[in-house]
């Protein structure tokens, strides 16, 4: 089922095949990851960009380092921020950003090819992450979240989706997911949101910068 959200005078959609309840508590959970998200994603990006205009590296061709060393800057400013119930994961491997929030897990990835949700990939892990096999067990309030983030290179605004995988998907193929719906700004916003459910797909409609995470979806975790 999809959900449409209402949010002052801008009009957004919310894809969700769970149900109403359980994507109002997702979309309430992230609500306080809002503006310290969006602030250090863009800060990170400014850092970044500044690195490597400074070292004469601009061009795509540094995309990729671009993005570890964003990655690198938004795990210190989100550990330095207020998060609400969220914490970082301080135990993490390869730089990836965890964050967890009672039995809640989110973790923040740059887009993947294709202007997706970077896939799984081979590891086990990662698999089993995305499949969210506690899910059954405990509820919504244990669902496993992919937050993915990416930033338009003239304007230097992130956009932020937050979304709950389902299942495993190959490079290329259609995400699996249940709950998917753009991070507002404000957590004002995220309380004003409505959800009508109805039947249609599943789209992921990314309108910026391309990602460069790799056809496994490795990077970042």
């Amino acid at each position: 089922a999809r959900a449409s959200a209402e949010c002052g005078e801008a009009r957004d959609k919310i894809t969700a095949m769970a149900t109403s309840e359980e994507a109002t508590f997702i979309a309430e959970a992230v609500g306080s990851l809002c503006e310290p998200m969006y602030r250090s994603v863009e800060k990170a990006a400014d850092l970044a960009q500044l690195h490597f205009v400074e070292h004469d590296m601009a061009g795509s061709i540094h995309q990729r380092e671009r993005t570890d060393l964003t990655r690198a800057h938004l795990r210190r400013l989100l550990q330095a921020s207020t998060l609400g119930s969220w914490q970082m994961h301080d135990k993490t491997s390869n730089g990836q950003v965890l964050l967890l929030s009672g039995m809640l897990v989110l973790r923040i990835l740059h887009i993947g090819p294709e202007q997706s949700i970077p896939a799984p990939g081979l590891n086990l892990a990662r698999i089993n992450y995305y499949r969210n096999p506690y899910l059954g067990l405990w509820g919504v309030q244990a669902s496993k979240l992919i937050g993915v983030w990416s930033v338009d290179a003239e304007t230097g605004e992130a956009s932020i989706r937050i979304a709950r995988p389902v299942g495993t998907w190959k490079h290329a193929q259609p995400n699996l997911v249940d709950i998917d719906f753009p991070l507002p700004r404000t957590s004002a916003d995220v309380a004003a949101l409505e959800f009508v459910p109805d039947d249609t797909g599943l789209p992921l409609p990314f309108t910026t910068e391309e990602g460069d995470e790799g056809a496994d979806g490795a990077r970042g975790w």
